[in-house]
């Protein structure tokens, strides 16, 4: 892995008095998301295998842990959550708040976004998750949103590597005319979570959202010069957290219906490595025994809950099967006494 640093503010040491210009990729694109999150999780897995092959003693099934691996399916978008806020966590409310695959005449296949709650006139909120955690890494301590250069490979699957100072974001939204706020929630590799707030979603049909931060500044003159060491160094990341939605307080209306389309980040590149005339990682490969670490700690839970989904499943399919059985097996009876 080909990563190091050289802060954007050391520019002004070399006489450069312009920022590195802001650029622009999506963190996340639901017209693409099911099929480009399909490449991730079967190359995370070719990945996983090797390394075990390789590095046998690293197998969780060594620590007692159940063996699972993720299928495309399971990352499909109408296996996504919603979480409700605590006053409307019901039962009722999480069976009817769910998302969906939802095909758009102008941009093909969209977010759609249902959300119940309690019928208060109080204010809530939900937010919109990925099923399961987001490993950010392979195994290999590569970022799975970069290509073989180290250059963002635009998946848009919720990550983008080599994040600085970000200027703005923005987000396509279909709305409704419901009277709710709309933001985008990213966590940093210090695990700390900023949200975007684009503001309303007052509106009917497509609209483009914007957030802007009002502390960002391209002056030099702010940057605080650093020099920091160039390996073992993870580029700063922002890995997407949740989409989230507040209802004001007011209104009695439990529900609520939208779209979303894609989340765009604007923002500094925060790194530059000009000579690398040596691959640090592919010699002492500490990046990756991180990556390991938490893969290793992450799998248990995962698994768990992936196992326990898939065996509510099928424990489903079962009982849906025994009913159809019965159900036909009664029509057979009714027949033969109305003959």
């Amino acid at each position: 892995m080909r990563q190091g640093i050289v802060i954007t503010s050391l520019m002004l040491i070399f006489g450069v008095v312009t920022p590195l210009s802001a650029v622009e990729r999506l963190l996340i694109d639901f017209t693409t998301y099911n099929e480009n999150i399909a490449q991730v999780v079967e190359k995370d897995q070719e990945i996983y295998e090797q390394f075990i092959a390789e590095n046998p003693d690293l197998d969780i099934r060594n620590f007692g842990w159940p063996e699972f691996a993720f299928e495309a399916d399971d990352w499909n978008l109408e296996n996504w959550k919603v979480a409700l806020n605590p006053s409307s966590d019901s039962r009722e409310n999480n069976k009817n708040s769910l998302l969906k695959n939802s095909p758009s005449q102008q941009h093909g296949n969209v977010l759609g976004v249902r959300i119940q709650f309690n019928p208060w006139e109080n204010a809530f909120w939900a937010f919109v998750k990925t099923p399961y955690y987001f490993a950010h890494t392979y195994m290999n301590g590569v970022f799975v949103s970069q290509n073989d250069e180290d250059q963002d490979a635009g998946l848009a699957i919720g990550m983008i590597a080599n994040v600085g100072q970000i200027k703005n974001a923005r987000s396509w939204v279909y709305g409704l005319n419901y009277n709710y706020t709309y933001g985008a929630r990213v966590l940093n590799e210090r695990n700390e979570l900023q949200e975007f707030g684009f503001g309303s979603i007052f509106h009917e049909g497509w609209r483009q959202v914007t957030w802007n931060n009002t502390e960002y500044s391209d002056n030099p003159r702010d940057w605080a010069a650093t020099k920091n060491p160039l390996y073992p160094f993870s580029l700063p990341y922002v890995v997407f957290d949740s989409l989230a939605f507040y209802k004001p307080e007011g209104s009695k209306d439990p529900d609520f219906i939208g779209y979303v389309r894609d989340v765009t980040v604007n923002f500094d590149l925060a790194v530059v490595r000009e000579d690398q005339d040596i691959n640090d990682e592919a010699i002492w490969q500490m990046l990756a025994a991180d990556a390991i670490q938490t893969k290793l700690v992450m799998s248990k839970i995962v698994a768990e809950e992936l196992l326990l989904k898939r065996k509510i499943e099928k424990l489903k399919a079962a009982s849906d099967t025994e009913t159809a059985a019965a159900g036909g097996a009664e029509a057979e009876a009714e027949a033969e006494v109305a003959q």
